[in-house]
């Protein structure tokens, strides 16, 4: 009766993958799980290129195997029969090549599957390098499936197809999350400015140090003139497992500012004009001669003064000027601990 056993797969022992199609093999292994006590043995037919070390066995264990250089312009195939079981080496020909695409895959952290598309007239296997991705060959393509990173670290793989390498990368698992109090900040007009509260939510175990910044971006149309400025207090969180903590976003606005004209001659011949009307004696300018002299020279100067050049002040709060212009923003807080980097919006109105 033959023994309960399964082929778990073939394998490099270099680096545990599964074997793929290849010009050269030096060096392949296949592995044999069994009942304890069971024996098995194990057969390459009449494949002279292919050279078992190990014929029979028991228990659970490995076969080791050769394989000769493929210098044919024909792929060829062996079968090695390990009791009931096959399991079929193929070589391709010294001509085959291999075009995949895409070359690189970026994963979220909560996994990914797709695609990879095969050029080749010749057979192909596909395998990966970490047991979190899963390839699988189809007839011109190979599908994949990555799962899930659950830990806080980024990681990497390979997908190896024919002799082309994919690279995949994987984010990390979000270590904590933001949530905005309101998630809206009304200001009634610039030069006020508005505030929000952002709760940071530690996830799973997670405990470490958060650096928190912001920006903000004009959502209407054209470009905003003075666009408001935003801040977080304190800049740097520390958190614990399971409890949360938060940090306040205020966020500011420029008011416009008006022009006012006050000539320094202007401001000279009202101060004369005073002198002489009210300063000096009005008996005494009446009986004088020169009273209206005087008129007429202060008449000639307040019209040479208001007609004059002056300087220019400034005072807040006008309607002309460059303050912040009114719309719609968008403030964007990140937070970046655990190599992972957690954003929220948030929708500012100035009225």
């Amino acid at each position: 009766r033959s023994p309960p056993f399964a082929l778990v797969g073939i394998t490099r022992s270099s680096d545990r993958r599964p074997l793929v199609s290849k010009f050269q093999i030096s060096l392949a292994i296949i592995q044999v799980t069994t009942q304890t006590g069971c024996s098995w043995s194990a057969d390459s037919g009449s494949a002279s290129w292919l050279t078992l070390s190990t014929a029979q066995g028991q228990d659970s264990g490995t076969i080791q195997f050769n394989a000769a250089p493929n210098t044919t312009s024909n792929t060829r195939t062996a079968i090695v029969q390990v009791s009931n079981q096959n399991v079929a080496i193929i070589q391709p020909a010294t001509t085959c090549s291999y075009t995949v695409s895409p070359l690189q895959i970026q994963a979220p952290a909560n996994g990914a599957s797709g695609l990879i598309t095969v050029g080749t007239s010749c057979p192909f296997f596909a395998s990966a390098s970490d047991d979190w991705v899963l390839a699988t060959p189809l007839s011109t393509s190979v599908s994949y499936t990555i799962l899930a990173n659950s830990t806080f670290t980024s990681r990497s793989a390979e997908i190896l197809i024919g002799d082309q390498n994919v690279s995949v990368s994987q984010a990390a698992a979000a270590a904590f999350k933001l949530a905005p109090a309101n998630g809206n900040i009304t200001i009634s007009g610039p030069g006020g400015s508005g505030t929000d509260a952002i709760q940071i939510n530690p996830l799973g175990s997670f405990s470490g140090s958060v650096a928190l910044t912001c920006s903000v971006a004009y959502v209407g149309s054209g470009t905003a003139t003075a666009p408001p400025t935003c801040a977080i207090s304190p800049q740097q969180a520390q958190l614990q497992s399971g409890a949360s903590t938060s940090v306040t976003l205020t966020v500011s606005t420029s008011s416009g500012a008006v022009a006012k004209n006050a000539s320094r001659g202007h401001l000279l011949l009202e101060f004369a004009t005073f002198f002489f009307l009210w300063c000096i004696p009005v008996r005494r300018l009446r009986k004088s001669t020169g009273f209206l002299v005087v008129l007429v020279a202060v008449g000639l100067m307040s019209a040479i003064g208001c007609g004059g050049s002056g300087t220019t002040m400034t005072q807040q709060g006008g309607s002309t000027g460059s303050g912040t212009s009114l719309g719609t923003y968008q403030v964007t807080v990140s937070a970046t601990g655990a190599s992972t980097t957690v954003s929220t919006a948030i929708t500012l109105t100035v009225n």
